[in-house]
């Protein structure tokens, strides 16, 4: 009796420490599942060379950090990291700095109980959709962001998912237009024994023995159901948004099956994209860029805001400008005087400081000179450009970036023609350029010798260029010609992951849909901005934008063909396609633009600066919040066809024109003589 008695005794000790035990090691794992603090990092976008705002939102008593990062502020991605990291965190830092080249304003947030938030309650994406509504709302209100796209990774694309299942354009008033969700998981009940076994020293067979008692503990501590991701999943049809889905093969992490379950319950709108070389959580961008951007993209190639100015106005006329309504400054506010030089330029077509005293002007016979305006003194650069004078095209534009000169220039092949951008080094005295190589040709070359276009802009290491469309009219629409284009390419040549990369072997084609561009301009948050030769009228000023498409032929921004006929539908304007910020009806043929910025005239500081050939105009353009506000004349027909325009340090602005005999002029104001 007395054995009997000490086994039911030692039983019960037994069974005692073990539930003790068995609790202990729940609770523990309950904790461990909800501790996901983190190492704050101090690194921010600034290392990425990006502009940024630092916001805190209020969301439902808890603050959310989050980052404002602005490019052309029409086309907006907001970023979500995943547990356990933060918007500091590298690996989302280098995703910013992509989808930031891909034309996008970025906003990037911390969730709750995450990086630089308010610590609290934490639900695995339950309640964070929260998070993102507010976020959504506050810019929506302080950045006028009507559309966004969201990025997500793992607990953030969890989170995407549910805010785009629960998304009711009633309520919110920004429009979600795409969802890229890159590992989500679909049942926290059957991830939770691989994640304790992770994340705590227990191995995987303790961890499924514990899962009961970590699902009662969790429920019971922290009132949160591990149920509730699934039932949010089922709770609803589908998802009206458009969304794709990425799921590794090898991840461990989150399996395979979790992104193809969470794929399935989003329903008809929602794709799912397999990569089969990752076998780490997260690592479908590292294992394949290219196929992971062109998914991205082909998402959203179609979110265009059409340019700053359309949530502006629904009036297209109000576009289309006569510069004979322009009134005019007053003449005694500035000086107009020509340089004096022991040389005279034949068509010069571009001016560039080396400094405030030193510039390079080409002219389109080929010949690249360099002038010292302190000494009054020029020389002419030797060089090895394979440049061809012939109809329109000729030597053209130029860049100077770091020990480079670029230039663009018009080539010749077969007794055809196209646009070719190459570098090459100036010797310390600028009287050679050696080392020429060319980084890019236009494809294909055509016999016709006009629209050759062609301005560059170096901006974060990226080359931009404007590509005339040849006088073809229809390839502006089409991807298997860089006629009627704007292209990036790499400062060395390479090609970036560009917004068409998936549309056409033309990897450099960044814009469509433009006739000659002939000038651009980069304002003081990098936005870039062109000047585009209509036909009869439709001139126009515009922003640059990432897999933008400004409509020609198809449109023609108040214009005709010279023959009088409506060109493409008719059409001045139309909501597919980018809007200008300003249309100029008769032409006045622009051929550069530059933003001032400058003591000489202090009054036109952000203001923009058009030249004009055909009526041989300066114009001068307020620009504010995206839309131009004034417009008024500097100088008429007192130089000649204005070619192109710089400014110096100081804010002297020299300018250049299209003649015969031509000669450097600068404008300074009377005001400081």
């Amino acid at each position: 009796m007395i054995f009997f008695r000490n086994k039911k005794k030692y039983f019960f000790i037994t069974l005692s420490v073990f539930i003790t035990i068995y609790l202990f090691l729940s609770i523990f794992s309950s904790v461990s599942t909800f501790n996901v603090s983190s190492e704050k990092s101090s690194l921010d976008p600034s290392i990425i060379n990006l502009e940024y705002e630092e916001n805190n939102i209020d969301s439902k008593n808890k603050t959310i950090s989050t980052w404002w990062i602005p490019n052309n502020n029409n086309k907006t991605m907001l970023v979500l990291h995943g547990l356990r990291s933060q918007k500091n965190d590298e690996k989302i830092l280098k995703f910013i700095k992509e989808f930031h080249d891909l034309g996008f304003s970025i906003i990037a947030i911390d969730f709750r109980n995450h990086g630089q938030s308010s610590k609290g309650d934490f639900t695995f994406g339950v309640d964070e959709i929260n998070d993102v509504y507010d976020t959504l709302d506050y810019y929506y209100i302080n950045k006028d962001v009507k559309k966004v796209g969201i990025w997500g990774f793992s607990y953030g694309a969890t989170t995407a998912n549910l805010a785009g299942l629960n998304y009711d354009s009633k309520v919110l008033n920004t429009e979600i237009v795409g969802i890229f969700s890159d590992t989500p998981y679909y049942s926290l009940t059957d991830l939770i024994s691989s994640q304790i076994s992770r994340r705590t020293p227990l191995n995987q067979f303790l961890s499924n023995l514990l899962k009961p008692g970590i699902l009662i503990f969790t429920q019971l501590f922290y009132g949160f159901d591990f149920n509730s991701i699934e039932k949010n999943y089922n709770s609803k049809l589908g998802i009206n948004i458009p969304t794709k889905i990425i799921g590794c093969t090898g991840d461990q992490t989150v399996p395979i099956d979790q992104t193809i379950r969470a794929n399935k319950s989003l329903g008809k709108n929602s794709s799912l994209v397999e990569f089969e070389k990752c076998f780490e959580h997260g690592d479908a961008f590292e294992s394949d860029q290219s196929k992971y951007l062109e998914e991205f993209n082909e998402l959203f190639i179609d979110f265009q805001s059409k340019s700053i100015n359309q949530n502006n106005t629904n009036d297209f006329e109000k576009l289309i400008s006569d510069y004979e309504n322009y009134s005019y400054i007053n003449s005694n506010d500035f000086i107009l005087e020509r340089i004096d030089l022991d040389i005279k330029f034949n068509n010069p077509w571009a001016l560039k400081f080396i400094d405030d005293d030193q510039l390079i002007i080409s002219e389109k016979n080929g010949r690249l000179s360099y002038i010292n305006l302190d000494e009054k003194i020029s020389k002419e650069i030797i060089h090895k450009i394979p440049s061809v004078q012939i109809g329109q095209g000729g030597l053209l534009d130029l860049e100077i970036y770091e020990d480079y000169l670029y230039v663009s220039f018009s080539k010749e092949k077969d007794k055809k023609f196209t646009t070719a951008i190459g570098r090459g080094k100036l010797s310390n005295d600028y009287r050679e350029l050696s080392d020429f190589e060319i980084l890019f040709e236009a494809i294909p070359y055509y016999s016709d010798t006009v629209h050759f276009g062609s301005r560059m802009i170096i901006n974060d290491g990226y080359l931009y260029a404007s590509i005339g469309e040849r006088g073809k009219g229809s390839v502006g629409q089409e991807l298997d010609s860089h006629a009627g284009t704007i292209v990036r390419i790499n400062i060395d040549g390479s090609i970036p992951n560009n917004p068409f990369s998936s549309k056409t072997e033309l990897k450099e084609i960044y814009m469509i849909g433009v006739r000659n561009p002939q000038g651009m301009a980069i304002d003081n948050m990098k936005n870039l901005y062109i000047s585009n030769h209509g036909a009869k009228g439709g001139d126009f000023v515009g922003i640059i934008e990432s897999g933008g498409n400004y409509g020609w032929n198809e449109i023609g921004w108040g214009g005709k063909n010279y023959s009088g006929s409506k060109i493409g539908n008719g059409k001045s304007f139309s909501n597919e396609f980018n809007l200008p910020l300003l249309s100029w009806v008769p032409s006045i043929a622009p051929s550069d633009l530059i933003f001032y910025e400058g003591n000489e005239f202090s009054d036109w500081n952000g203001d923009v600066l058009v030249t004009s050939l055909k009526f041989k105009l300066l114009i001068k353009l307020e620009l504010q919040n995206g839309v131009i506000s004034n417009k008024q004349i500097v100088f008429k027909d007192k130089i000649g066809r204005l070619r192109d325009i710089d400014i110096n340090s100081e804010g002297e602005i020299f300018l250049i024109t299209d003649e015969k005999n031509s000669s450097i002029w600068k404008l300074v104001s009377s005001k400081k003589n």
